[in-house]
């Protein structure tokens, strides 16, 4: 499930952000482009029981930086965020 891994790179970030200034956060998520291998393509052979690279998962982190960079407003990214991890929040 490489969205939630992705997610998880992007919540560290404003951890990082929140304690540290947002170019703090910017560094944490620039520091993961060094963990992109490129070494096999990120969706493996369909059909086939195989795992795609480990790739998916900075690079999806990276990915949604560059969307939080574009849309340029915090309190909108935040609350887009939030929408996308509500159907995996489970409630007791």
């Amino acid at each position: 499930m490489w969205y939630m891994k992705a997610l998880a790179i992007m919540r560290k970030s404003l951890f990082v952000e929140s304690r540290y200034g947002k170019q703090a956060g910017q560094e944490y998520v620039h520091g993961t482009r060094f963990m992109i291998e490129n070494d096999s393509p990120i969706v493996a052979s369909y059909n086939v029981n195989k795992e795609g690279s480990g790739d998916m998962y900075y690079k999806g982190g990276n990915l949604l930086n560059m969307v939080c960079t574009i849309i340029n407003d915090d309190e909108k990214w935040r609350s887009i965020l939030r929408g996308l991890n509500k159907p995996f929040i489970t409630k007791p």
